[in-house]
């Protein structure tokens, strides 16, 4: 029989031990992020892209911006990236005004309407993937494939 020295001892490793496992899964999962040089590309070529476009009438720049993010949020939204996402919608938000308000001498667009023009345009930043061990979990049963 276990001393109670020995028996509190053996429940510290223990609890040790899970505390380094979780630390080991917690550090996995940070490591799902957009790259930054390849966001930064991704943000230099709409900017380019919007002041190309930026006489077409709001409908069709619109309907552009949103099949272009909707695009990017369909690769890139995984668990933890929520942040990246955010701010990419919020950059594309910033060249589109700055694109608006070149189209004329007094081209003034105020960030009421460039908000509403954001909501109704532009996807909302939302986790699309779900974790891998969730995805992956119905079709495999230990090591093998599901038959």
């Amino acid at each position: 029989m276990l001393g109670k020295e020995e028996l509190a001892r053996r429940q510290k490793l223990w609890a040790d031990a899970l505390k380094a496992a979780e630390e080991r899964h917690h550090e996995a999962r940070k490591a799902m992020r957009t790259a930054k040089p390849r966001l930064r590309a991704k943000l230099e070529a709409i900017r380019e892209e919007c002041l190309k476009r930026r006489h077409l009438s709001i409908v069709e720049q619109g309907t552009w911006l949103r099949s272009v993010v909707q695009r990017y949020f369909n690769y890139h939204a995984v668990p933890t990236n929520i942040r990246s996402l955010a701010m990419l919608r919020d950059e594309v938000t910033k060249h589109w005004r700055h694109a608006l308000r070149r189209r004329s001498q007094r081209g003034t667009v105020p960030r009421s309407r460039m908000h509403a023009l954001a909501v109704r345009w532009l996807p909302a930043a939302k986790i699309l993937h779900p974790w891998p061990h969730e995805r992956f979990a119905s079709r495999l049963q230990g090591k093998s494939p599901v038959r």
